[in-house]
């Protein structure tokens, strides 16, 4: 095996595992999108008294 095609090879490789570290990501922010989403409507909804609470002076 020539150096070139090693590292031809090892260059493929990498990118192979840069493909499958973006998926990795991708998938676990479309995981974590439902739990961000309704945190984010449970704020929205009680709003009231959110500012209650730290409106609160005890």
């Amino acid at each position: 095996m020539t150096p070139l095609i090693s590292l031809q090879l090892l260059m493929d490789r990498l990118h192979s595992c840069t493909l499958l570290s973006a998926l990795a990501s991708l998938s676990l922010r479309l995981y974590l999108a439902p739990v961000f989403f309704i945190a984010g409507m449970n704020k929205v909804t009680t709003f009231p008294d959110i500012v209650l609470w730290f409106g609160n002076p005890d």
